[in-house]
């Protein structure tokens, strides 16, 4: 999500993660729903941060990690650099952008 902080893409991030909990996936035979989760990480760059998309995608990709270790079902931030540039637009979206 280009011009977005750290904490504005997690918090978007956690949207998706809770509207997919939501969701009540029907698996037949008058089982119950099945129950999706998911789990993110969110990485940003920072003022200083000079590694570029793939030093971006490491760092979003530890923090995914980082998501499942802590018990999946969560969004975890990219931490070091990442952080929010200054005057970054913060636009999270609604829920309805992730039906």
């Amino acid at each position: 999500m280009p011009e977005q902080a750290l904490e504005s893409a997690k918090a978007a991030a956690d949207l998706a993660r809770r509207a997919v909990e939501d969701l009540k996936i029907p698996v037949g035979d008058g089982k119950p729903p099945a129950r999706v989760t998911v789990s993110a990480g969110v990485a940003a760059l920072g003022p200083g941060h000079n590694g570029g998309a793939d030093a971006l995608l490491r760092e979003a990709d530890a923090a995914l990690y980082r998501a499942k270790a802590a018990g999946r079902n969560r969004v975890v931030g990219g931490g070091g650099a990442a952080e929010p540039t200054e005057g970054a637009v913060a636009r999270v979206p609604g829920p309805e952008y992730f039906r």
